[in-house]
């Protein structure tokens, strides 16, 4: 704090507000601000309101002590209702009315002083009894694309698909009428994944993340068909029991991909193309489908996600459909859980209301006390505002945990820009706005099937590859790209590794698949083509965040974060020292420590990182 600062406040410093970050309902919060003499405060007030209400609360502070030319004002907060809260001060003075709130929308830390508008700092207050489960934060999660991870036995032939050889590379067609058909198959199937479970095993993987395994039309079958039927060329019910079954037994979950905003036009419940006996919606009001959709003129005019014709948009509020999903004993949500299952990732979160989501984690839990309730959000969820409504995904009603794409555009911004203090921030963000509970449960990544392929992107191949569809498909990188996109890869992981959270492979990843934006991040996984020594890497750092417990429980401090620059802190005994620049970089060490990665031994004093290198390190006391 610079003496010239007229009035001080930092909301991720214990010693001006305190507990840091989001609270448990009823618990009490203390803040304090320190003020200049020289302002000659008259009051100084705490202002507060449930985000929504139209006027703040106005709470005194009291003067609490004097430090040299500063005063230091106090007040606390106690309170008993989930929900996001926001705060800022205000500083009234025989002259004018002044305020201290963020810097930046949802983003903590120092603030500013303003004459007028501000922005609050948010407060996030969660249910008190809310925990998410232990399986899964203290995991490692493996994401999987069906049709494209392995295959065994007979593929069964299909009428409008099209089989692919494993080699053959994933391509765009764009039609005249701006359709993608996404009718070719490579034919990955349940049993394949039964038969990779000991490679997974070996990885250290402890919850597998399949994408869309229910009938569809296309292959990414995020166009469900039918929800109560495995799709026929993956397998079919007793076959993913048996994956379930035979996971267990590895120590493993299944995580299934719930598509509830949207069906496929070619369904049972939609029946366009009128490829099913009975009427759907698309035949009229005598369907029991009708009401799921809403036509604006019908039928060739009906709301669909992001104006794909292909798939027309779910009214959640139909009360048959809520029954049908999660209502009823039979429901989709339950029956797929007693077949094994261990929890539901929900597809475009932002898109099912927020009750419909309550609801639907009430019937999970009930039918499995300890399943997982994740959610897509791709931006910072606690203070998500989507369709013009704040969304309460992380009060403790809603959501365990969600995607975490902010962690990714954090180390893409790292390891590409050379700005650790960005990545700091987005940490920070994250820590501050989070329930610990959350932050615990969330599927942190790097890359996904909506994601370019991870080290691609880390060796700049957008920039590089050609702009016509076969040369994208086509498109490797050179031997001296891949060999820094890996060393990039090698720092992406270790973070990624040591976040609080589950650590996320997207199928491949470990291994150096490469590949542009979709359908080229997609391509047929072999696992006779990985970078073995990647792969061993990815083994490593699995073995060493089982060993050490910390990583699954404790948010890192931040030492250093400083361009290329990043010293991280775990309880004082375990350092991560990264240098993700062209240079060298030196630290110095205060006590001895043994390198988690190599194994050796680094004494204390300076020593040096070379370009693109990092260190995890543990106290030596710390392996007695």
């Amino acid at each position: 704090m610079d003496s010239t600062t007229l009035v001080y406040f930092d909301s991720r410093n214990q010693a001006y507000k305190k507990p840091f970050g989001a609270v448990k309902s009823g618990e009490r919060v203390a803040f304090a601000l320190s003020v200049s003499r020289r302002m000659a405060p008259i009051t100084v007030e705490l202002l507060y309101k449930e985000d929504g209400e139209a006027d703040y609360h106005p709470v005194p502070a009291a003067w609490s002590l004097t430090e040299g030319a500063r005063d230091l004002y106090t007040v606390s907060l106690c309170i008993p209702t989930p929900g996001l809260y926001e705060y800022a001060f205000r500083i009234t003075t025989q002259v004018s009315l002044a305020y201290y709130a963020s810097r930046a929308d949802g983003h903590g830390g120092e603030g500013v002083l303003t004459y007028d508008s501000f922005l609050p700092y948010y407060l996030t207050v969660y249910e008190k009894d809310f925990e998410t489960p232990d399986w899964f934060s203290d995991g490692v999660t493996y994401q999987i694309f069906p049709d494209r991870f392995a295959r065994k036995g007979k593929i069964p032939r299909i009428e409008g698909r099209r089989i692919l050889p494993p080699g053959a590379k994933p391509h765009r067609v764009v039609l005249p009428d701006g359709a993608i058909p996404n009718d070719y198959f490579y034919g990955g199937n349940l049993q394949g994944i039964i038969g990779k479970l000991g490679y997974l095993s070996s990885l250290g993987v402890t919850t597998l993340y399949i994408n869309p395994i229910f009938s569809a039309r296309s292959n990414h079958r995020y166009d469900t068909s039918d929800y109560l039927t495995v799709d026929p060329m993956l397998g079919d019910e007793e076959d993913l029991r048996e994956l379930c079954r035979e996971a267990e037994k590895r120590g493993m979950r299944i995580l299934l991909d719930g598509v509830f905003n949207h069906t496929g036009d070619d369904s049972i419940y939609f029946n366009k193309y009128g490829n099913y006996p009975d009427p759907g919606a698309w035949q009229g009001e005598s369907s029991p489908y009708y009401d799921w959709f809403v036509f604006r003129d019908f039928p060739e005019d009906y709301e669909c996600w992001w104006d794909v014709k292909i798939l027309p948009a779910v009214n959640q509020n139909a009360p048959s459909f809520r029954k049908f999903i999660y209502g009823g004993e039979e429901s989709v949500a339950r029956r797929w859980l007693r077949c094994g299952a261990s929890g539901w990732r929900l597809d475009v979160a932002d898109e099912l209301p927020d009750d419909f989501i309550e609801e639907l984690r009430e019937a999970v839990k009930s039918e499995k006390p300890d399943a997982l309730v994740l959610g897509e959000v791709w931006e910072d969820a606690s203070i998500k505002i989507a369709y013009d409504t704040r969304r309460k995904y992380l009060l403790g009603h809603e959501l365990d945990g969600v995607m975490n794409y902010p962690f990714r555009d954090g180390v893409l911004l790292y390891l590409l820009k050379e700005d650790a203090e960005a990545f700091r921030e987005i940490m920070e963000c994250i820590e501050e706005n989070y329930p610990y509970p959350v932050r615990r449960a969330l599927m942190n990544l790097i890359g996904t099937h909506d994601t370019p392929r991870i080290l691609s992107v880390l060796a700049g191949a957008d920039e590089k590859a050609p702009k016509e569809e076969k040369g994208r498909s086509a498109f490797r990188l050179s031997e001296d790209d891949y060999l820094v996109g890996k060393e990039r890869l090698k720092l992406a992981s270790l973070l990624l590794f040591t976040a609080l959270g589950s650590p996320t492979i997207y199928y491949g990843d470990e291994g150096g698949m490469e590949g542009l934006e979709d359908p080229y991040n997609r391509a047929y996984f072999s696992e006779k083509s990985l970078d073995r020594e990647l792969t061993e890497w990815y083994r490593k750092l699995s073995f060493i965040r089982r060993a050490e417990k910390v990583f699954s429980r404790v948010s890192p401090d931040f030492l250093e974060a400083k361009g290329a620059r990043l010293a991280l802190s775990w309880d004082d005994h375990w350092l991560l020292l990264m240098n993700a620049g062209e240079k060298d970089e030196s630290f110095v060490l205060r006590e001895d420590y043994i390198d988690l990665l190599t194994g050796g031994e680094c004494r204390k004093g300076r020593i040096s990182l070379g370009k693109r290198e990092a260190k995890l390190l543990k106290k030596k006391e710390e392996l007695a």
